[in-house]
């Protein structure tokens, strides 16, 4: 057993030994796959991070600034290191919206999950600002799982719960946490969405209304010329009529 490993999951409060045997486990394939490159990463580092891999699979709690601390190496450094250990170990992959809803048999909500997590992302970077933006993987599978249900359940699509939770992650209570947030995105899309849809249908009536005006008044005053033309004509009538009347009477 890794010494330094069997240390920080002391100093962690992590307890389960299948966690710490998972770490391990990962700490071997790292200097199998990632060869030359692990020898970038400190003991330390990769120890920290190897446990916070075997922890999130296990959906096990663990103080994420205690493991940089422990690592070594700055935030910046620790999350881009992890990143690309994880992508080279084939672990803590991210489960995206588009195959999570094939996966359940819910294309038909893809767009709208969609527009909530770019919706809840931009929300999260504009308060926490660049500075801590790092912070948050957005790639985990907690926001695309959460963002899937809430789409569903704005769309009244049935979904197994139980199994996005699985697939989250994490915990129950941290699922339905940021489900919470998700949902109120989901609302306010959608009410944005049908306000943008009475206000064309409304300026598309404005429009017919308008069209059918114009060509009231173009009939009107099609009708107005055929009229005074009509009239014109009965004077001149008239007109023709009188003068001959006067001619017989001048013959008389």
């Amino acid at each position: 057993m890794n010494q330094t490993l069997k240390c920080y999951a002391t100093k962690l409060g992590i307890q389960s030994q299948t966690a710490v045997r998972r770490a391990q486990e990962l700490l071997r394939l790292i200097d199998v796959k990632m060869g030359s490159l692990a020898m970038v990463l400190s003991s330390s580092a990769k120890a920290a991070m190897c446990l916070e891999v075997a922890a999130v699979e296990l959906q096990i709690p663990v103080d994420k600034a205690l493991l940089i601390r422990l690592s070594g190496v700055n935030k910046k450094v620790y999350i881009n290191s992890l990143k690309n250990l994880e992508t080279q170990l084939g672990v803590g992959v991210a489960v995206n919206i588009r195959d999570l809803s094939v996966q359940f048999g819910c294309t038909n909500v893809t767009t709208l999950a969609h527009e909530i997590l770019t919706s809840y992302k931009e929300e999260m970077k504009e308060r926490l600002g660049p500075a801590r933006e790092e912070d948050i993987d957005f790639n985990k599978p907690l926001f695309s799982t959460t963002a899937l249900y809430a789409a569903c359940r704005k769309l009244k699509q049935k979904v197994d719960r139980r199994k996005l939770i699985e697939l989250s992650a994490t915990k129950k209570t941290k699922f339905d946490e940021i489900l919470q947030v998700m949902d109120k995105h989901a609302k306010t899309i959608t009410e944005e969405k049908k306000s943008t849809g009475s206000k064309r249908q409304r300026n598309l009536m404005d429009e017919i209304e308008t069209a059918a005006l114009e060509e009231q008044k173009k009939t009107a005053k099609l009708h107005e010329s055929e009229s005074d033309k009509n009239v014109e004509l009965d004077y001149e009538e008239w007109k023709r009529c009188i003068l001959a009347a006067t001619a017989t009477a001048s013959e008389d």
